[in-house]
């Protein structure tokens, strides 16, 4: 055996074995430092991730940074396939299209109140509009809190702070679909209705009773597993501030008291909104001019959540952005 080894063969297999360890060690090390690395990554980076397309200049340059940090034989082999990925992965696309990835990006990542909203605005979640919140309101529900569908939609929420009950819940509706408000208003999605006895239903309640059903369809679906509605309704045109918006309207009584319920469609950008309104038949006149004004004044905003100079507040590690940070 021994004189195996010392021979030529022995030798150059014995070469051949220690350098097969050391690539298998290397290997095994390299991957260990990488997955180490990978852990330690900033959670904005993780967030870009799942942002995808579309990424600005900034935003390409700190991934790639990123990348380096994580794989330091990176750029030696990836780094520009990587960068030519996301540049033309980005200028391919529409100015709509990027709006839409963003906002629906926007929508699953960041859930609190976007910074370019006013101060009396709320954000209709999924979409990238502004609802002004009329004095003496506010917003019920942190947003999130009523999932509508499977689709995983959300609504927005507001009630009036005085004792009265009443409330407003806004939904976006498949808006690039319908060229106006009307042409949806026509739908027979739009004029299904459950015309249901509330009667036996207290309407200081009825916030409490929607939020336990999940705002399920429509606010006057009750008890209705299957979502099945009874009743076909008609919207008539209203002229707000020049802009036409659809509207039906009916009294309901409540076990305390008349109700009125009204179903506004309206479009802002390219989402059809829906606003679902409750309030006491006394109070019509305050609360009715109140919410149409909201209608009217509802615009869209541009949401941007990383914006070109954002990376520079981060660092490449979970312990350097949180230094960057806390600057």
């Amino acid at each position: 055996m021994k004189r195996f080894f010392k021979s030529k063969i022995g030798c150059f297999i014995l070469v051949i074995l220690g350098v097969s360890l050391m690539a298998v060690l290397f290997t095994l090390g390299y991957a260990i430092f990488i997955d180490k690395r990978q852990n330690n990554t900033s959670d904005y980076y993780i967030a870009l991730v799942n942002k995808r397309v579309p990424y600005t200049k900034a935003e390409i340059n700190y991934m790639i940074a990123v990348q380096r940090y994580r794989d330091p034989l990176f750029f030696i082999f990836k780094e520009n396939k990587y960068r030519k990925y996301l540049n033309s992965s980005t200028e391919n696309l529409s100015d709509a299209q990027k709006q839409d990835y963003l906002v629906d990006w926007a929508d699953k990542y960041q859930q609190t109140k976007p910074r370019e909203l006013k101060a009396r605005e709320s954000w209709l979640p999924g979409t990238n509009i502004a609802i002004p919140i009329p004095k003496q309101w506010q917003q019920t529900y942190k947003d999130r809190q009523a999932p509508l569908d499977f689709d995983g939609k959300y609504g927005l929420i507001i009630n009036s702070k005085d004792n009265s009950g009443a409330f407003v819940f806004f939904e976006a509706g498949p808006g690039r679909d319908y060229k106006t408000a009307g042409d949806y208003a026509a739908t027979k999605d739009a004029k299904r209705f459950a015309k249901i006895d509330k009667s036996k239903y207290a309407f200081a309640n009825e916030l409490k009773r929607q939020e336990r059903i999940r705002f399920n369809r429509n606010l006057d679906n009750v008890a209705n597993a299957l979502n099945l509605t009874h009743g076909i309704i008609d919207y008539a045109p209203l002229k707000l501030q020049g802009q036409t918006i659809y509207i039906y309207q009916q009294k309901m009584t409540y076990s305390d008291g008349d109700v009125i319920e009204s179903i506004y469609h309206f479009k802002v950008g390219h989402n059809i909104v829906t606003a679902n309104i409750y309030y006491p038949a006394k109070d019509k006149d305050k609360f009715e001019k109140a919410i149409e004004q909201a209608i009217a004044d509802a615009h869209t905003f541009n949401l941007d959540y990383m914006r070109p100079d954002e990376p520079s507040h981060h660092g490449i590690t979970k312990q350097e952005e949180k230094e960057k940070q806390a600057d």
